[in-house]
């Protein structure tokens, strides 16, 4: 189906935005353990306003999910550690088949 290898979780956030720093961390992690084959991209909005731009990303954080650089899921400010893990599985599985 997908090559895996073009799988990338964007990772949007802000210098000055607490939420942004505290859920980096558990989301990285969920990333790296759960699904080893998409790439984990972070864009400071701060450092890069024409990439967020690109991705219509307002506010943070944000996390998107794109294969062959298409957008598939997408998160936005209240994002759920167990929501994020639960749908980017389903989509990692449907892609692996």
């Amino acid at each position: 189906m997908y090559s895996m290898s073009k799988g990338r979780i964007l990772y949007f956030s802000g210098p000055d935005c607490s939420v942004c720093r505290d859920l980096k961390p558990k989301l990285n992690d969920v990333a790296l353990s759960e699904f080893p084959d998409f790439e984990w991209v972070e864009i400071d909005c701060a450092l890069q306003p024409d990439v967020a731009a690109l991705h219509s990303v307002f506010t943070v954080p944000v996390v998107e999910i794109e294969i062959e650089e298409k957008t598939y899921l997408r998160f936005v400010r209240q994002i759920s550690v167990s929501d994020f893990t639960e749908k980017t599985r389903r989509l990692y599985d449907m892609l692996s088949d």
